[in-house]
């Protein structure tokens, strides 16, 4: 049997939506990280580059919980020329793939 998976919204206090366009999705644009298991990891990288926040809408951590980053209406800082009309979802995967592990 697969992993159950849960959700859980990203608190707001953890995102300065201050300067942020609309987003207007069209697409849903898949990344993968085996640097960042979880999704406190990820918003801690992101705040050190300064970012706003987390720059994916979702990310799926290794433990199994979906995690909403920004909100959908808001723009994501994950793929230069589509962050206004797309969703961001990061994929924690330990061998950096989106392929099944061998």
């Amino acid at each position: 049997m697969g992993k159950v998976f849960s959700t859980r919204q990203q608190k707001s206090s953890t995102l300065s939506m201050s300067g942020l366009r609309k987003n207007k999705p069209q697409y849903i644009i898949i990344h993968s990280t085996r640097k960042h298991p979880e999704f406190e990891d990820v918003l801690n990288c992101h705040k050190e580059k300064e970012w706003a926040g987390m720059g994916y809408h979702l990310f799926l951590s290794d433990s199994g919980i979906l995690t909403q980053g920004r909100p959908f209406e808001l723009e994501g800082a994950h793929a230069v020329g589509f962050n206004t009309n797309s969703i961001g979802l990061c994929i924690y995967s330990s061998n950096g793939s989106l392929s099944p592990k061998k």
